[in-house]
């Protein structure tokens, strides 16, 4: 016997490191959030498929959040967003839309985003395709987006606008080519030889009855087949079937335990049952036969003389579902595709053409879901949206049962602990925000009144900064291969040279991003920047709200994807630190004679750790000189005009002075790439900044992004490792020094542009928000490398050593210098990976001096120009954008 067990996302194409779909919207009437986050989500996410987003019906949605526990579920309102869709009816299609660069995948029919639905039970599935120049399909791909398109614009509130009807086009070529065309509804089209589809859903001009009945005959129908789970008690639908195909006989195939039969329809000639269990398909048990599957599939399918019609989706056999026979909506929204052909036998490929007659009497059956509605809360009121954005909490409500003066306050559910938010203010539109210190995990809430009596829906909070790192964006994209390479391989501070180049390459100037610094200039009386209160859009529909013109986030989308890649970046340093340490005390205490008599050696540590390199670059040497010497002993045999001896000679093996003199040749020429690309990223950042203080000069409100501050970070970061702290024993003396040198002039230009950029754009704000911590940050690896720029600048070279110092000072000034333990905390990683190149007190000591000097004003600005006065000099730092290097 045949054994079925089946989940659709197992088969889509692509995995992570090959991506074929970068996004996911899903439609389901139904859902089990726990199987949803452990299977599906990760199943998408093996596939490299990073935006995902739900449309569920609303009232199973909040039955199933009800009876769930916010510590059973880690990535609701972070990873993927939900939204609730309101139906007269129900809304019942289930939809899977997946969309690549230059694909687009649909699967649709009977299964809900539940086990059940993805592979326990009997569904139906159907799905449609488009890639490169197989288009045929893709009228049908563009009128399922308008369909879908319609909830969206209809039910979602301003981030879920963006996510789906912005961001995922603007990734995808041809779905953007879709949008800008209008797409007939229920068309017939070809989909290939001697087979047509047709889209039916019920809209505000006809139902699925309706739809079919243009395209079918009803004179020349002869069987209609009809398999379902659902009924009306009467057998509605099945009635209008008779009544519109008079011709026709009706097979009605369903299980003996049929979850709704039609148990109070009357008799006719022209109707008779069939048991499912008794099909081919049907017979097809899950996995070993330990779990019966249950008939969930819903196919109707019309025979005649000339061909087969075949209606395959998410209509149950339901006046709901079909509609009354009128030119009415239905009241469920549905989604099926109506096949067509000549010579296609549907019901034997589907192995429902072998029956077996039922004969039994109906009764009527208790819905398994009665328990959960019983026990459901009604609300009062109607929580619509809880996210946090910063620091702040935005709730949103239904207002129109909101009393005057109510005092309601706010119930938030952590892993089983309970939180209290007290006296909430709701304006009239039903917002509120409140000031909050919550971590980014999931979270339920709940409105109470004065009492502790709940009066609203339970709902999840979502977290807008995670949910912008699944926006499906090529540099997004980029960025979370880059964190996947880091959690997988480590850091090495080489390869991320040129991740970051490419990253700098790609980076947006456009001037949509967000505010979050007010232009100080030299206006004295600007003291702090003030942030504004959102302006909301309320829709009265739906409730759902988000911002509309300012972000009271710290941070756009990609500054926050920079922040996380530099926060890995630094998590793989730490974690190598520590693993290197640990690894050179268990062979310290093993006595390993190969790795040494001194453990505590700088020099003996670096070479223990570098041991793969120095065999690699031997082996290099090796290889080098042998090759060399064959060449040279081809061209004297040609020179000579001698023939090749018959077995190849056997070259003298080269000595050790040839192989030292090699590596240090081989490390030389490593030296030189290093410093070249170095000087080529440097270039890249250069642009940046340059296009990003043009922006700032021009646009009224400059803007200091975070992105500004980690990709500076990052450029400072590597830099200093490649010149000063990595393989900083194994390299020959010439390529130190050659580092030392390239370090002090590479410090000099980035912090002097940098200290440009800052400049009259950048005004601090302590209040530990996000941009703050990440110019901290920066400072603080700013005074790392130039502490290190200075320590290997000649003490005659004080032009070099003033920059330097002038550009610290500067920063110190416009950032504020962090303490001490912060200090420590951003840079003893770095410190000790470099087997201690510098100590953190150093660092700290240098960046003290500095910020006495500013006191003294022996440091000072005026008009946006730095200024040093010493033994009775000024020394300015000028503009040196077309400084050598």
């Amino acid at each position: 016997m045949a054994t079925i067990e089946h989940n659709i996302f197992e088969d889509i194409p692509g995995q992570i490191n090959s991506p074929k779909y970068h996004s996911a919207i899903l439609m389901s009437f139904s859902i089990e959030l726990i199987s949803f986050e452990r299977q599906i989500v990760s199943q998408l996410h093996k596939h490299g498929i990073s935006s995902i987003n739900l449309l569920v019906d609303e009232k199973q949605f909040d039955e199933e959040i009800a009876f769930t526990d916010s510590s059973t579920l880690k990535e609701l309102g972070r990873e993927y967003y939900v939204t609730t869709i309101r139906s007269i009816g129900a809304f019942h299609p289930k939809i899977n839309l997946f969309i690549g660069d230059k694909e687009i995948l649909v699967v649709f029919g009977s299964g809900n985003l539940t086990t059940l639905g993805q592979g326990k039970n009997h569904e139906a599935f159907s799905c449609l395709m488009a890639s490169g120049s197989e288009l045929k399909q893709m009228p049908l791909i563009a009128e399922c987006w308008e369909y879908l398109a319609g909830f969206v614009n209809k039910y979602g509130n301003n981030a879920v606008k963006k996510r789906i009807m912005t961001e995922i086009p603007s990734c995808c070529i041809m779905l953007k080519n879709a949008i800008l065309q209008h797409n007939a509804k229920h068309q017939q089209i070809r989909l290939r030889n001697n087979l047509e589809g047709m889209l039916c859903y019920n809209d505000d001009e006809s139902n699925i009855l309706d739809q079919i009945s243009t395209i079918i005959p009803d004179k020349v129908v002869s069987e209609i087949s009809v398999i379902s789970p659902f009924y009306d008690s009467d057998g509605f639908l099945l009635q209008c079937l008779l009544q519109r195909y008079p011709n026709s006989r009706i097979d009605v195939v369903l299980q003996e335990n049929c979850t709704l039969p039609p148990y109070e329809m009357k008799k006719s000639d022209r109707l008779r049952f069939f048991d499912f269990d008794e099909t081919s398909r049907g017979k097809e048990l899950f996995m070993t036969g330990s779990f019966y599957r249950h008939l969930h599939a819903k196919i109707f399918h019309f025979k005649t003389k000339k061909g087969e019609y075949l209606l395959l989706g998410s209509a149950n056999a339901t006046k709901a579902a079909w509609g009354d026979g009128t030119s009415k909506k239905a009241i469920n929204d549905e989604f099926a595709i109506l096949f067509s052909s000549s010579s296609i036998d549907f019901l034997s490929t589907l192995g429902l053409s072998e029956r077996k007659k039922l004969s039994v009497k109906f009764e009527k059956t208790n819905e398994d879901n009665s328990l959960k509605k019983d026990n459901l809360v009604k609300p009062n009121i109607r929580l619509f949206n809880v996210e946090v954005s910063g620091d702040t909490m935005y709730i949103y409500i239904d207002f129109k049962n909101l009393q005057p003066k109510q005092k309601i306050d706010l119930r938030i559910e952590i892993d089983e602990k309970y939180l209290n938010i007290t006296d909430l203010l709701f304006d009239k539109k039903g917002v509120c925000s409140v000031k909050c210190n919550l971590k980014p995990q999931t979270a339920f809430c709940q409105l109470i009144d004065d009492k502790g009596e709940t009066i609203s829906n339970k709902q999840f909070i979502n977290w807008p900064l995670l949910l912008e790192r699944t926006n499906p964006s090529i540099e997004n994209r980029t960025i979370n291969h880059i964190i996947s390479e880091l959690e997988l391989k480590g850091y090495n501070a080489k390869e991320f040279l040129s991740h970051v180049s490419s990253l700098l390459q790609t980076t947006s100037h456009d001037d949509e991003t967000k505010l979050v610094r007010k232009y100080a200039g030299n206006n004295p009386s600007i003291k702090t920047a003030q942030k504004k209160l959102p302006n909301f859009d309320y829709s009265m529909h739906t409730g759902n709200q988000s911002l509309s013109k300012e972000d009271v986030s710290d941070f756009d989308s990609y500054s926050s994807s920079i922040v996380r890649l530099f926060d890995s970046v630094k998590e793989a340093i730490r974690r190598q630190t520590f693993s290197l340490e640990d690894q050179l005390l268990a062979e310290e205490e093993e006595g390993d004679v190969n790795t040494g008599k001194n453990k505590t050696d700088d020099n003996t540590s670096a070479l223990s750790a570098s041991d793969n390199f120095i065999i690699a670059l031997n082996n290099q040497a090796v290889e080098r000189i042998l090759r060399r010497k064959e060449k040279k002993e081809d061209d004297k045999r040609i020179e000579n005009s001698t023939k090749l001896p018959a077995g190849k000679a056997t070259l003298p093996a080269p000595t050790s002075t040839e192989i030292e003199k090699e590596k240090e040749d081989i490390l030389l020429e490593e030296t030189e790439s290093i410093i070249t690309k170095i000087q080529n990223l440097i270039d890249s950042w250069h642009h940046y900044i340059d296009t990003r203080d043009n922006l700032l000069c021009n646009q009224y409100g400059g803007q200091i992004t975070t992105q500004d501050f980690t990709l500076t970070s990052m450029v400072m970061l590597i830099i200093t490792q490649l010149c000063a702290l990595e393989d900083h024993v194994i390299f020959p003396i010439k390529a130190q020094k050659r580092f030392a040198s390239k370090l002090t002039m590479f410090s000099k230009k980035i912090l002097m542009y940098f200290t440009y950029l800052l400049s009259g754009n950048y005004l601090t704000r302590n209040d530990n928000s996000v941009l703050d911590r990440e110019a901290k940050n920066s400072l603080c690896i700013a005074l790392m490398m130039g502490t290190l720029g200075m320590r290997a600048l000649p003490e005659e070279s004080t032009d070099i050593r003033n920059n330097i110092e002038l550009s610290l000072a500067a920063l110190i000034g416009l950032i504020q210098l962090p303490n001490v333990d912060y200090v420590n905390d951003q840079l003893f990683s770095f410190s000790k990976e470099s087997d201690y190149v510098f100590k953190c007190s150093e660092v700290i000591g240098l960046a003290e001096r500095l910020k006495a000097k500013l006191k003294s004003k022996e440091i000072y600005q005026n008009n946006k120009v730095w200024y040093l006065e010493s033994k009775g000099k000024k020394f300015a730092l000028k503009s040196g954008y077309q400084e050598d290097y």
